[in-house]
C-alpha cells in the first residue's frame, strides 16, 4: 500500500551575510524557508550583523531574530502563524548592531502578521513608511526592547493583554497607530509599571491608540516633542496614577504638542520644559490630589476641553503660562507662580469656571468668562484678577465664597465685571484683602437677591467702593463690609419692597443716582452712615437703625421718599447757618412720613465765618409735607455752644425745626436772665395757662414758682445779682401745691 508523504516542518537558519530571504543557498539546511518552518536568523556563525531582505511574500510557522540582524520586509510580506522573537545586540568595536525588525510598506495588504511578538534585551521592531502590523497573540516589548515607527499595528487577542510594554513604545515621523480589534486590551506601561512612551518626531503626527481602555492605569512615562500628538481614542476612557509622568520638551518656536481622546483621570507628574515648550490637552481630564505639574521658564500648558481640578500642585517658572480654556471645575489646588511681576508666569481660567473649594494662588492668576461658585470656596491669593484681562468676567456665588488676596487686579483693585449674589442663605462675597486700609472697586455689575423677612449678609470683608451699578431684587440684602457709594454709581430697587441694609459703615457721595421705590437701610453704630450733601433717594426712602449722618463733616441736605429712626438710632445733623444744604442739615422727606424716635446729635459747623448761634435763632433740619411722626427721646447738644443757650426742638406736623433757647426753665419772657419780669409773667400765667410752666408739667403753678426762686439772678453778672425777693400773698397761697422740679426740652 502506497502512503503519501508527509511534508516535515524544518528548522531553516540563515547561513550567510547580508543577502534576499529567496535566495536557497543563504539558509541551512539549503533552501527557502516554507510555512510550517521555524526560521533562525542569527545562531549561525557565519550570520551576524548582517541584513536579510523579504523580496517576496512569505509564510513560516516561528522566527527568531538574535545576534545584531537585521529582518527587513521590504517589497514583500511575512506571515509569521506562531511566534516572532527579536533579540540581543552585538557590539563591534564603536559600532552597535541592534538586533531589528523592520517591516516596511509594501506592494499591498499586510506587511507582517504573526501570532506572538517578542521583543526583548535591546531587540526593536520598526514600522516604515506607513507599514502595518497584525499581532494575534500577545506583543510584548521588554525592559531593554522597543516598537517605534510610523505605521499600523492591528491587535486581535480575544481575551487578557494584547499588548505588554515593560520597553519602549515610540511613534515616528508620520505618527504610529494601533489598534486594539478584540477584546485584548493594551497595558501601556506593562507588567513592571516601567513602561515608556514616546511621540516627540513632530509634524503634528504621533501616537494613536484605538480600543476600550488600558489593562490598569497608566504608572509609566510619557515623553513628548514639539508639534507633536498623543491620541488616547479609548472608549471607556484612561487612568494616569501618581507614579506616572509625562514630560514636553519644547524645540524652538514651534507648534504645541497635544493629547486629546478620552477623558484621563490624571494623578501624576506633568512636566513642560525645554525651548518654548507647549503643551495642550484637548481631551477631558481629571486632576487629582497627588498631581504635580511644573511648567518651566516661557513654557505653556493648556486644557482645552472640560478639567475637573480635584486638587494637585502647579508650579510656574517666570514666563511660563497655565491656562484652563475648557469648562474647569476647581475643587482645590495649589497654583503658584514666580512672582507677581508682569513677567513671573501667569495661571488662567479662561472657560467657564465652577469654584468648589480651597485653593492657593500664589503670584499671578485671573479668571475670565463665566464663573459659579456652587459650594464652599475659599481662595488663598497674591495677585487674583477675578474680573480678567477684559474686565468682563460674570461670577455667579450660588455658595459661601471667601476671597484672601494681596489684590484683586493686575493693576490696582477694581472690579469691572458682573457679580450674581443670590439663593441660600449661607451664598455671600467675602472679599478680605491683605492691607486692613485697602478696599476693592466695584465699577461693574453687583446683583444682590434674598428672601423677603430675613436679612442675608451678601458682600462681606473689605471696603467696597462702588462705582458701578447696584441691582437689588425684591428681597431683604444686608451688606456688612463697609461701603461707599461713588460719585456716579447706580443703585437700582427691584420694588418698593427691596431693602438694602447696610450693617457696616456707609457714606453716600453727592452724586449717586437711586432708582426704585425700595429701602436704604442704616444698621451700623460707630461711623454709621454719611450721606452727602445733594444725595436725593428719589422713590426710595431711608430707614435708620445706627448713626445715621446727613452731611459728610459738613452740612447738605438729602431727600428721601420717606424716613424713619428707630429708637436705638442717632441722626446726626449740622449747623452753620440758616439756609437748609449749604449752611444747614436739612433732611427733605418728599413723599411719606418722617417717623422719629431715638436719638438727635448736633453739630455746629463754621466754614471761617466764624459762626455762633443765637437766642431765638431757628434751624429747619427736617421737612416732611406727608407729616411728622413721633419724637427724639433726646438731644446731644453740640460742642462749642455759646454760654447759657442750647437747642429745643421743636415739632410741627410737618416739620422739625431747632430752636436756641437759653438754658433757665424760669426765664419766661426769654430774655436770657430770670429776675422779675418773669415772676411778672408767673402771676399773670398762675392757673390760666403754660406759658410760666417751668416744670413742664402743663400748668402755670407753685411748682413753677419755686424754680423760679431757685433760678433767680441766672443769666446776669454775679456783681449785678440782687437779693431773691420774697414770695408775694399769691405765691405764699400756692406753694403748699408745688411739686418737684424737673426739666424735659420740648
Amino acid at each position: 500500500m502506497l502512503q503519501a508523504r508527509v511534508s516535515r516542518a524544518a528548522v531553516k537558519s540563515w547561513a550567510a551575510a547580508s543577502g534576499n530571504w529567496t535566495a536557497a543557498g543563504n539558509w541551512s539546511p539549503v533552501g527557502v524557508p516554507g510555512v510550517a518552518d521555524d526560521v533562525l536568523i542569527g545562531p549561525h556563525i557565519a550570520a551576524a550583523n548582517e541584513i536579510v531582505a523579504l523580496n517576496a511574500n512569505a509564510a513560516v510557522d516561528s522566527v527568531t531574530l538574535t545576534d545584531g540582524m537585521t529582518l527587513r520586509t521590504s517589497t514583500g510580506s511575512l506571515n509569521v502563524a506562531g511566534a516572532t522573537q527579536i533579540s540581543g545586540q552585538n557590539i563591534v568595536g564603536p559600532s552597535t548592531f541592534v538586533t531589528r525588525l523592520r517591516i516596511e510598506n509594501g506592494v499591498g495588504g499586510t506587511d507582517f502578521t504573526t501570532g506572538n511578538l517578542s521583543l526583548s534585551n535591546f531587540g526593536r521592531a520598526t514600522l516604515e513608511n506607513g507599514a502595518s502590523m497584525l499581532v494575534s497573540g500577545v506583543a510584548t516589548i521588554g525592559a531593554d526592547a522597543s516598537l517605534s515607527g510610523n505605521g499600523v499595528v492591528y491587535l486581535s487577542k480575544n481575551s487578557a493583554v494584547a499588548l505588554d510594554n515593560d520597553g519602549r513604545l515610540e511613534a515616528a515621523a508620520g505618527g504610529l497607530t494601533i489598534f486594539q480589534t478584540a477584546n485584548g486590551r493594551i497595558d501601556l506601561d506593562g507588567t513592571n509599571g516601567n513602561g515608556l512612551v514616546v511621540v516627540s518626531a513632530g509634524g503634528g503626527a504621533g501616537l494613536t491608540l484605538n480600543g476600550d481602555q488600558l489593562s490598569d492605569p497608566f504608572s509609566g512615562d510619557m515623553e513628548m516633542g514639539s508639534n507633536s500628538l498623543l491620541s488616547m481614542n479609548l472608549a471607556n476612557g484612561w487612568i494616569a496614577s501618581s507614579s506616572s509622568s509625562l514630560t514636553v520638551t519644547g524645540v524652538g518656536d514651534l507648534p504645541t504638542a497635544v493629547v486629546n481622546g478620552a477623558a484621563v483621570d490624571w494623578a501624576g507628574a506633568l512636566t513642560v520644559t525645554g525651548n518654548h515648550g507647549r503643551l495642550r490637552f484637548d481631551a477631558d481630564v481629571a486632576l487629582a490630589a497627588a498631581t504635580v505639574v511644573n511648567v518651566n521658564a516661557d513654557d505653556e500648558l493648556e486644557f482645552a476641553e472640560a478639567t475637573d481640578v480635584i486638587g494637585g500642585s502647579y508650579n510656574l517658572s517666570s514666563g511660563a503660562e497655565l491656562r484652563f480654556t475648557g469648562d474647569t471645575i476647581v475643587g482645590g489646588g495649589n497654583f503658584s507662580t514666580a512672582g507677581v511681576a508682569a513677567n513671573s508666569g501667569m495661571v488662567s481660567f479662561f472657560g467657564p469656571s465652577d469654584w468648589q473649594g480651597n485653593v492657593q494662588l500664589s503670584g499671578r492668576s485671573r479668571v475670565n468668562g463665566m464663573a459659579t461658585v456652587s459650594a464652599t470656596t475659599t481662595i488663598d491669593a497674591d495677585q487674583f484678577d477675578i474680573d480678567g484681562s477684559g474686565g468682563l468676567t460674570i461670577w455667579d456665588v450660588n455658595a459661601a465664597f471667601t476671597v484672601n488676596a494681596d489684590q484683586i487686579d493686575a493693576s490696582n483693585n477694581s472690579f469691572d465685571g458682573v457679580i450674581d449674589v443670590g439663593g441660600g442663605l449661607a451664598n455671600r462675597l467675602t472679599l478680605n484683602l491683605s492691607n486692613p486700609a485697602d478696599s476693592w472697586q466695584m465699577m461693574g455689575t453687583l446683583n444682590l437677591s434674598g428672601v423677603s423677612g430675613i436679612y442675608i449678609t451678601r458682600i462681606a470683608g473689605s471696603q467696597m467702593d462702588v462705582g458701578g451699578t447696584v441691582n437689588v431684587a425684591n428681597a431683604d440684602v444686608n451688606l456688612s463690609a463697609s461701603v461707599t457709594l461713588l460719585d456716579n454709581s447706580v443703585v437700582n430697587f427691584a420694588a418698593s419692597t427691596s431693602d438694602l441694609r447696610f450693617s457696616g459703615a456707609s457714606t453716600i457721595h453727592a452724586a449717586a443716582d437711586f432708582n426704585g421705590q425700595g429701602l436704604l437701610h442704616n444698621n451700623a453704630d460707630g461711623d454709621g452712615m454719611q450721606i452727602a450733601g445733594g444725595v436725593n433717594l428719589g422713590q426710595a426712602g431711608l430707614a435708620n437703625e445706627g448713626r445715621l449722618a446727613i452731611g459728610l463733616a459738613a452740612p447738605g441736605q438729602v431727600s428721601v421718599n420717606r424716613f424713619s429712626s428707630d429708637a436705638d438710632a442717632s441722626l446726626h445733623m449740622f449747623i452753620g447757618g440758616t439756609t437748609p444744604g449749604t449752611e444747614l442739615s436739612n433732611l427733605l422727606v418728599t413723599g411719606g412720613t418722617a417717623q422719629l424716635d431715638g436719638t438727635l446729635s448736633l453739630s455746629l459747623f463754621d466754614d471761617g465765618g466764624g459762626f455762633a448761634p443765637e437766642l431765638g435763632d431757628q434751624f429747619a433740619i427736617i421737612t416732611a409735607p406727608g407729616g411728622v411722626v413721633g419724637q427724639f427721646d433726646q438731644v446731644v447738644q453740640p460742642l462749642g455752644m455759646p454760654t447759657g443757650l442750647l437747642f429745643e426742638v421743636q415739632y410741627t406736623p410737618t416739620s422739625v425745626v431747632l430752636f436756641v433757647d437759653n438754658t433757665f426753665e424760669a426765664d419766661f419772657n426769654r430774655d436770657g436772665v430770670v429776675n422779675g419780669n418773669d415772676l411778672a409773667v408767673w402771676n399773670a400765667a398762675y392757673g390760666v395757662n403754660n406759658y410760666a410752666d417751668a416744670n413742664n408739667d402743663g400748668v402755670s403753678d407753685g411748682a413753677d414758682f419755686l424754680v423760679w426762686q431757685r433760678q433767680y439772678g441766672f443769666g446776669l453778672p454775679v456783681a449785678m445779682a440782687t437779693a431773691v425777693p420774697e414770695p408775694t400773698g399769691v405765691a405764699l397761697l400756692v406753694i403748699s401745691l408745688g411739686m418737684g422740679v424737673y426739666r424735659r426740652r420740648r
